[in-house]
């Protein structure tokens, strides 16, 4: 795990190009990254253009702010959609939105039913679910349905933060100054990375997926 504190007053998406260089220098030197997955709070035409510099791929879930509703009222209006199944439709265009230096590739989902709960949405498209992606890959490498589904295999990474925050109590700061709240971070952070040795170094194959509250409670 790689680490840094950053004040409150840091939004997710503050120094994150600087942080992205941090974590990419730690990498094996034998890793070739290809493409990153982004959640909507680094969304912003900074960060695409520092990928689409180093043609480095990236998918980024869309904040469906009002110029991306209009575009979706625009989609059920002219009837754009590509059905998946009865529940569920995509749709692409590609689009400047506002200050932004050229179009880039948006991919819309569509679902008429919670995909946790499967209760229905009321029938009318005000109700319905949307979501927005924007990416750099070509519909000609991953159509709409791949691009969401190859977007929705971040979700490992809440699993990781998960994990963080339960097992290693990642998100608490009690400490009284930024400097000892930044140690004790990372002091976790070194925990965490133990753990991740111990695990593959010690444990047996079937125990190697164990979460660290699993370990402390059956070793």
């Amino acid at each position: 795990a790689a680490s840094k504190a950053y004040d409150g007053g840091t939004h997710s998406n503050g120094g994150f190009i600087e942080f992205f260089k941090m974590v990419e220098g730690n990498l094996p030197h034998n890793y070739v990254l290809e493409c990153t997955r982004l959640d909507k709070g680094f969304f912003g035409q900074d960060n695409f253009e520092y990928f689409e510099e180093r043609t480095l791929s990236y998918v980024c879930k869309a904040p469906m702010r009002g110029g991306l509703k209009k575009v979706v009222k625009y989609l059920h209006e002219e009837n754009l959609w590509e059905e998946l199944d009865d529940y569920t439709s995509v749709a692409e265009l590609t689009i400047p939105l506002p200050n932004w230096s050229k179009a880039r590739r948006f991919v819309f989902i569509c679902q008429k039913e919670d995909p946790k709960t499967k209760q229905l949405y009321l029938s009318h498209p005000e109700f319905y679910s949307h979501q927005a992606i924007v990416t750099n890959i070509e519909a000609n490498e991953m159509d709409p349905e791949e691009i969401w589904h190859f977007y929705n295999k971040r979700g490992t990474c809440e699993l990781l933060i998960n994990e963080l925050k339960e097992g290693f109590a990642a998100d608490e700061a009690s400490q009284k100054t930024f400097d000892k709240n930044e140690a004790y971070m990372l002091i976790k952070s070194i925990s965490y990375n133990l753990m991740l040795w111990f695990k593959e170094v010690t444990m047996p194959k079937e125990c190697k997926s164990y979460r660290a509250t699993t370990i402390r409670r059956k070793i």
